[in-house]
């Protein structure tokens, strides 16, 4: 498909597209946010949400289409009220499917508390009222409470049998099949779980008990992601010293992604390890001796001149050229690899 300029544009196929893809169009067609109008041939920058607000004439953070024909708009009411009311379904679905969950996490508490399930109607009604029972904590508490990284210390040295009596094994087989269901539904990789900090994770909220308040999108948003900065900072500032002491080697590695982008990481290696710094989109001038040569340059600049022993990239013509005018420049030892 074409547009008035003569470019080509591309309609996203497959049975979970939005019916309103019918009328809108993609000039990339890696890039879902640019939205093109096959009607006004307007283009938007916010997915096909805002695209449908522009065709049908909702007033708001977009402008309207004045070129869609009556009959393709009543289709285009018809197809967006069909879309919410499935989504009202789907929430209704949802919000049944929490219930349920909520009630088999209080099993588990049932379960890890030893008492009997309740059997009468009475019985179910008065455990339905007392949903939320609270584990008080004093101050004596957080004295003895021990760190997260000591709780699993301390559960490599205990003994099977001992874990199996500590622990009631239907209570945990609930309880993983709710952090197994978090991995499912959100596309978390399950290499995850072999990460410390996802057991440092797990320690944490079983050292704080029941009703943790998790964070909010706020929170892991802003104070909590500027928090880990600054104690991601803190551990490389080991580094850091390392390097103006001994000096250290500046490593660059360039890779194409999935949206055929020319990347390139650089990497910072000294006595300590290997520092990630940050990764650079290329694709402009990867193939430029001159401009990866600027780029590299200034890279030595910002890691600090007199602390770059050497650089080593791969042996492409465009980081020779590169190395030839560090040379020139009679700069740090340039040296190429092929990787």
């Amino acid at each position: 498909m074409l547009n008035s300029e003569g470019s080509s544009l591309f309609k996203p196929t497959g049975d979970r597209v939005d019916a309103f893809w019918k009328w809108n169009s993609l000039k990339d067609k890696n890039n879902r946010k640019s939205v093109t109008c096959d009607f006004c041939h307007k283009t938007t920058t916010g997915g096909i949400s805002r695209a449908k607000r522009h065709q049908l004439q909702i007033k708001g953070d977009v402008g309207s289409c004045k070129k869609v024909p009556e009959d393709v708009k009543l289709e285009m009411i018809a197809a967006y009220e069909k879309k919410i009311a499935e989504t009202a379904a789907y929430m209704e679905t949802m919000q049944e499917e929490d219930e349920e969950e909520e009630d088999g996490i209080l099993e588990i508490a049932r379960l890890k508390s030893g008492k009997k399930r309740p059997t009468t109607s009475n019985e179910a009604s008065s455990t339905a009222s007392n949903k939320r029972i609270t584990t008080k904590k004093g101050p004596i508490d957080f004295l003895f409470s021990k760190a997260p990284e000591e709780s699993i210390k301390l559960g490599k040295t205990m003994r099977q049998s001992s874990v199996n009596e500590t622990y009631n094994k239907a209570a945990r087989d609930r309880a993983v099949q709710y952090i197994a269901r978090f991995f499912f539904r959100n596309g978390i990789p399950f290499n995850v779980a072999k990460s410390k900090s996802f057991k440092l994770m797990i320690e944490a909220i079983g050292t704080y008990g029941p009703h943790l308040k998790p964070p909010s999108y706020h929170e892991l948003r802003v104070p909590l992601l500027k928090k880990e900065l600054e104690y991601t900072k803190g551990l490389l500032r080991g580094h850091e010293e390392e390097r103006i002491k001994y000096g250290c080697s500046i490593m660059s590695d360039g890779w194409t992604d999935r949206k055929n982008r020319t990347l390139i990481n650089f990497l910072v290696n000294c006595s300590l390890g290997t520092q990630f710094v940050r990764s650079v989109d290329a694709s402009e001038y990867m193939k430029t001796g001159q401009k990866i040569f600027e780029l590299l340059d200034s890279f030595v600049e910002e890691i600090g001149e007199k602390n770059v022993i050497q650089v080593v990239t791969d042996n492409g013509s465009n980081y020779v050229l590169a190395g030839e005018n560090s040379i020139i420049l009679n700069e740090v030892f340039f040296c190429s690899y092929n990787f």
